[in-house]
């Protein structure tokens, strides 16, 4: 618990019997608790690992105040205006941010008088003044670094061990993760608490009028492969995207894909973007952007098949969306994907293995009954996960830090 003194506008003093002999009043006190959210503004996967920890903490913890550091204004925090403060970066350029982070938060933090910092999305800062913790996504820096910026893997394979040693706690968002941390930098398992993600209750399975609307929104047909993610060389598109046109090839697919997300940074997929544009009059692929998230139910509903090819993953919230929409899924057999999907994904041995990634799309979408028994036990697989529970578990680690 944190020292009465300067809390003590916020202590909340539980009244008791004053006589003689009986129990003196138990003080419980508010923690002031720091989230860095940094860089949650863009549409993707950090967004939404962060909001799916975010939204159900603020609803279950009623007792403690948050400060959130974000890169804009977040509309939807205003709600819990008098208990959580959003702080806004003053700069925009990422590297920039974090440098500004480094150099003001230690010294903000003491002044606040701050008792936890939370950094939400892998990195974090150094001399922090009060108990940290660091959830960690993947590793996928140090496993893949050909598809990152050179600064970033340079950042990961010299500041992030240090921060993560100066943590009292890491968050792994997987058992898969916690072993990398182990393996790459050499951490304690005792410092390690794996949480799993939970999805957006937003996320079940849409109605025949919804999956029409998005069909139309979108210029649809009634059958199409969907991918969703950030395009870039991660996610392995070039391979779905050759799979797909071999379907058309041999006439064992008669449909669109759907590529749904934003080029990741400014970069995107060179490579895919020159195949695409090679294979123009070949099939028919539509990239639609980001989407709003409330579109997303109906495009996993609708799908004939959800495919992930992902180089690597330290969890896996898309394929898991989709399950909890009723789609059939087919994602790599890589990273944390079996941990989180179990059976109820069609797993790919060799992600960049094209001949057979369009082998095991054309035997579920010709399928009608596979299709059936991958949504019944994707249905069942994605219910594990609960935003809620996680964010129990997450304050439950506060706690015992403070």
């Amino acid at each position: 618990m944190v020292a009465e003194s300067h809390n003590a506008p916020r202590a909340q003093l539980q009244l008791g019997a004053q006589e003689a002999g009986k129990k003196r009043p138990r003080r419980t006190f508010t923690m002031r608790i720091a989230i860095d959210a940094l860089g949650i503004s863009r549409p993707g996967g950090g967004r939404s690992a962060t909001l799916n920890l975010l939204e159900p903490l603020l609803e279950l913890d009623q007792l403690n105040e948050y400060i959130i550091f974000l890169d804009q204004h977040e509309p939807w925090l205003d709600i819990y205006k008098g208990r959580v403060r959003q702080i806004i970066a003053p700069v925009k350029q990422r590297f920039l941010v974090r440098i500004w982070a480094q150099a003001a938060w230690p010294g903000f933090l003491r002044a606040e008088r701050v008792n936890l910092i939370h950094h939400t999305k892998n990195l974090a800062t150094l001399f922090n003044p009060c108990p940290s913790v660091v959830t960690v996504h993947d590793v996928m820096m140090l496993l893949h670094p050909e598809v990152f910026h050179p600064l970033d893997v340079l950042y990961y394979r010299t500041i992030e061990p240090i921060c993560l040693r100066n943590a009292d706690r890491i968050i792994a968002v997987s058992q898969t993760t916690a072993e990398d941390l182990k393996t790459y930098y050499g951490l304690s398992p005792s410092r390690i608490e794996v949480i799993h993600e939970g999805i957006d209750k937003i996320f079940k399975p849409a109605s025949e009028q919804e999956i029409m609307r998005v069909r139309t929104k979108y210029r649809l047909p009634r059958a199409y492969l969907l991918h969703v993610g950030c395009i870039w060389p991660k996610k392995n598109l070039l391979t779905l995207a050759r799979a797909y046109h071999r379907l058309i090839q041999q006439g064992a697919f008669n449909g669109d894909l759907v590529l749904v997300g934003r080029p990741y940074r400014s970069k995107g997929d060179p490579e895919l973007d020159r195949y695409l544009a090679m294979k123009a009059e070949t099939g028919r692929v539509v990239r639609t952007g980001a989407v709003p998230q409330e579109d997303l139910p109906g495009l996993y509903s609708g799908a004939a098949c959800v495919v992930f090819p992902t180089l690597h993953e330290g969890f896996g919230l898309v394929p898991l969306e989709a399950m909890a929409c009723g789609a059939p899924v087919i994602a790599s057999h890589v990273g944390a994907i079996e941990e989180v999907l179990g059976d109820a994904a069609v797993l790919l041995e060799d992600p960049r293995d094209e001949v057979a990634l369009a082998g095991l799309i054309s035997e579920l979408v010709n399928d009608p009954a596979a299709q059936q028994e991958r949504r019944a036990r994707g249905l069942a697989r994605a219910a594990r996960f609960s935003r809620q529970e996680a964010a129990r578990r997450t304050l439950a680690l506060y706690e015992s830090l403070v």
